[in-house]
This record gives C-alpha cells, structure tokens and sequence, in this order.
C-alpha cells in the first residue's frame, strides 16, 4: 500500500517533489496532524533522493554534451597536443582491385575484440585489408614506398566543428590547425575509395616494408579542364588541412 494519502496521485506526488515552497511549508508547519508530517517527511526524503540522482545524471552526460568533436589523423599513431589520443591503430579497407565491399577506410584498433567468431574464410563475408603507401614516386613520402599506413583517433575537447580543407595546408583564421598533409586516395585506375588528409610527417607500421599489397594510397595530383588552372597546376600534388573551431 501506498504511504501517501489517495488525494496525492502519482503526478499530484511528483509535482510536490519539484516544489520546494511545499516542502518548506512540510517542515515549518506546527499544526498538521501528525498522518500528514509523516507525508511531508516522506515527501522531504523522496525529494533529496530523486535530487541527488539528477544531479549524478548531469555530472555523466555533461563530458558527453559538452563542446568536443573527433577525427583520424591519418599517417600518424599519435594525436598532436591540441587534443587527446583515444586510441591508436592501422587503416583498413578493402583491395584494391577487388569490385565488392566498402570504399571507405578505417582506422582499426590494435586490440580487436572477437565475438563468435567462425574459423576460415568465406567468400559470403566483407573483407578488411591493410594498407599501403604506394608512394615510390612521390618524394616526400618516398620512404614509406611499401610500408603499411597508420592512424590515430584523436579527441578535440574545446572545440565542435572539424574541416578537412584540400588544396591547402592552412587552416582559415580563428580556426585550429589540427594537423596537415597531403591528400591521398586510390589509383585513378584502381577501384574507388575516399580522400584522406595523410599527416606531412607520416609514419608506418614498425617492420612492415614487404609488399603484400591490400589497400593501397597514393597522392593526388590535379587536372586541368573541369578544374580550373589557374589557380591550380596539372601535375601538382594536393595539400590538405584538417581543421577545429
């Protein structure tokens, strides 16, 4: 049974539990009867218990509503010191020359997490490939010609807008540069994929310079026509920018 008196329903009981000139007038009365001080002392604890769960509850979502945006930093497995790394990893997608699966890539996690998974291979399945620079041609990136792409995920606090900018290695004035690069993608003559922002100061997975292939990047160049030249150039490598305000 119901400690409250039957006038009190459920609605009635939880507009006196927000009404604090109600609940001063419980604790100040001197001539209820005591069926009814025993209400209001109900009503008191009730009030400061649903109160503090409110209060717990705003404290859990406020880092979740707060101003803040993430991103991939491609080419690196660390966040530059305008945010914080959530977590670190390999890009992933699909083979370059295969028609089926998803053309977007991934920053995959070191630490995968399994769940029933079914032993062999499958030909009714996507399939995730690593990635690899294919950059011989390409003097900056010369280097990591073969080597496998990394990433990182990284947390803007402060911040809750996020543009990756081609075409320029700057950020607009009062934005934040995050980091820049250049823009990378797939072979014009390999299937397609999407543009990344690949950091100026790539890096690679430690010992992995075999080539084994799976998703492969390269620069991007500009073509004249469609394409305005000027102001752009045929044959120039695109820059790119990814920027917070």
């Amino acid at each position: 049974m119901s400690p409250y008196p039957v006038l009190f329903d459920t609605s009635t009981r939880y507009d006196l539990l927000n009404d604090d000139i109600f609940l001063f007038m419980c604790c100040n009365v001197s001539k209820s009867t005591f069926k009814y001080m025993q209400l209001c002392v109900l009503l008191i604890d009730e009030s400061l218990a649903m109160k503090s769960q409110s209060s717990i509850y705003e404290q859990r979502t406020s880092s979740v509503d707060a101003p803040g945006t993430l991103y991939i930093r491609w080419g690196r497995t660390t966040c530059p010191s305008t945010a914080e790394l959530v977590y670190e990893g390999v890009i992933g997608g699909e083979d370059f020359d295969i028609d089926g699966g998803g053309s977007n890539f991934q920053c995959l996690p070191l630490d995968p997490i399994w769940d029933n998974p079914m032993g062999g291979t499958d030909t009714y399945r996507g399939r995730m490939y690593g990635t690899e620079y294919s950059t011989h041609t390409f003097v900056p990136f010369s280097d990591l010609h073969h080597h496998d792409a990394v990433c990182a995920v990284c947390l803007v606090k402060s911040r809750s807008r996020l543009l990756m900018i081609p075409a320029r290695n700057v950020c607009p004035s009062e934005w934040t540069r995050e980091y820049y690069g250049y823009l990378m993608t797939s072979r014009h003559t390999h299937l397609r994929t999407e543009f990344i922002c690949v950091d100026r100061n790539a890096e690679s997975r430690y010992g992995s310079s075999a080539n084994v292939n799976g998703v492969l990047i390269y620069a991007v160049e500009g073509v004249c026509g469609s394409l305005p030249c000027d102001p752009y150039i045929e044959g120039h490598e695109l820059t790119c920018a990814v920027c917070t305000i």
